[in-house]
C-alpha cells in the first residue's frame, strides 16, 4: 500500500490495520503505523485507537498511555471502546487500582460505562481474589447512575460463587431484588451450584423453593446440583419431600 501513489486514504490503512489486529499480529500493526508516519500520513482518531489497543495487548501500558495522550492533545476525545482497552490493558497489567481508578474517571468525565466495562473490570478483580471489591464497584457505579445489566450480574455471582463466598452471593441477590432486578434461572443456578457444593445444602432447597414461588422454572443444573448434593448426604426423605411431584429430568434420576 505504502508503494501506491497517490497513498491510500487513511481510511483504508485503518481498514488494513483494524483486519491484522484482529489476527493478533499486534506488532505490525504498530510497526505499520510507524512506517505511516515516517511517510507524512496522519493518523486519525480510529487509527489512534487501534494502536492503543495493540500495545494494551502487548502489555505496554506507558506507549498505550503516551498514545492516548498525543491522541488528546490532537483534539481526539478517546471513546468508550478506547478506554475499555486500556482498562483491559490495566486488569492484565497487575495494575488493578489504576483500572478502578479509570472507571471512575470515566465516569465523572460523563461516559456511561457499558457491559464491556463492567465484565473486563470484575473479571480482573477476581483474578486478583477481590470479589468484596467488584460488589462494591458495582453497587458504586449504579449509584452513579450506570446501571449494570443482568448479564453482569451473573458474571459477578458467578466469580462470588466460584471463590466460595456464598453469602456474598445471597446478599447481592437480596440487592439486586430491592433495586427490582428480577434475577434469571441462570442466575439463580449458579448460587444454588455454589451453596451445593459448599455443603449448605439447606440454604440451597430454600433458595430453590423461593425460586420456583417467583414463577421461575427451574433448570437441568438446579435438579443435577440438589439432587447430587441430597444423594451424596443421604438425604433420600428430603429429596422426596422438597423435590417429589416436579418434573425433574428422567436421566438425572436415573444417573443417581
Amino acid at each position: 500500500m505504502v508503494k501506491s501513489r497517490p497513498y491510500p486514504s487513511i481510511i483504508d490503512f485503518n481498514k488494513l490495520l483494524s483486519a491484522i489486529a484482529k489476527m493478533k499480529k499486534f506488532d505490525i500493526v504498530i510497526s505499520m503505523g510507524e512506517q505511516m508516519q515516517n511517510l507524512g500520513i496522519s493518523h486519525n482518531q480510529y487509527t489512534y485507537s487501534i494502536l492503543i489497543n495493540c500495545f494494551c495487548r502487548r502489555s505496554q501500558l506507558s506507549l498505550a498511555l503516551a498514545i492516548l495522550s498525543k491522541m488528546m492533545k490532537l483534539g481526539y476525545d478517546p471513546d468508550i471502546v478506547t478506554l475499555n482497552s486500556l482498562l483491559s490493558g490495566f486488569c492484565h497489567g497487575n495494575t488493578i487500582s489504576d483500572a478502578v481508578s479509570l472507571v471512575d474517571q470515566m465516569v465523572e468525565m460523563g461516559y456511561q460505562p457499558n457491559t464491556v466495562t463492567f465484565n473486563t473490570l470484575i473479571h480482573g478483580l477476581f483474578l486478583h481474589n477481590k470479589a468484596s471489591e467488584a460488589v462494591a464497584l458495582v453497587e458504586r457505579m449504579v449509584r452513579k447512575g450506570c446501571q449494570a445489566d443482568l448479564f453482569t450480574y451473573g458474571v459477578l455471582v458467578n466469580g462470588i460463587c466460584k471463590g466460595g463466598n456464598t453469602d456474598l452471593a445471597l446478599n447481592l441477590l437480596k440487592k439486586m431484588e430491592a433495586g427490582k432486578i428480577e434475577a434469571d434461572v441462570v442466575i439463580y443456578s449458579t448460587i444454588i451450584d455454589g451453596l451445593c457444593k459448599h455443603k449448605h445444602v439447606n440454604d440451597a432447597l430454600d433458595l430453590f423453593n423461593v425460586m420456583e414461588k417467583k414463577g421461575i422454572t427451574p433448570n437441568v443444573y438446579i435438579y443435577n446440583s440438589l439432587i447430587s448434593c441430597l444423594c451424596n448426604y443421604k438425604r433420600w426423605s428430603d429429596a422426596s419431600r422438597r423435590l417429589g411431584g416436579k418434573s425433574i429430568p428422567m436421566s438425572l434420576l436415573s444417573a443417581h
